[in-house]
């Protein structure tokens, strides 16, 4: 029996934190609206150097994404290499 209580408590209180995170608004860390990456670090070889306005030729459909710009690894096709490291 004492078990079973634990376990419920356990269980309302996992509940109760859930629900408190999920009223909590998304904390945006960076948009890429603009034509650089800010203070971000970009290593490329082959990769868009900018965020882009648009999917490229030849690329599948991208959703997902705010705004009118995304971080696009596909610039050079499928070979595109590269890494774009966040400001600590």
């Amino acid at each position: 029996m004492h078990s079973r209580r634990i376990l419920v408590l356990t269980l309302g209180l996992t509940l109760a934190h859930a629900a408190a995170l999920a009223q909590r608004p998304d904390l945006l860390v960076a948009d890429f609206e603009g034509t650089q990456y800010g203070a971000w670090t970009v290593t490329a070889r082959r990769s868009a150097r900018a965020p882009l306005p648009e999917t490229l030729p030849n690329q599948m459909p991208v959703d997902g994404y705010q705004g009118r710009r995304l971080v696009n690894s596909f610039y050079g096709g499928d070979r595109s290499t590269g890494t774009l490291r966040s400001p600590p």
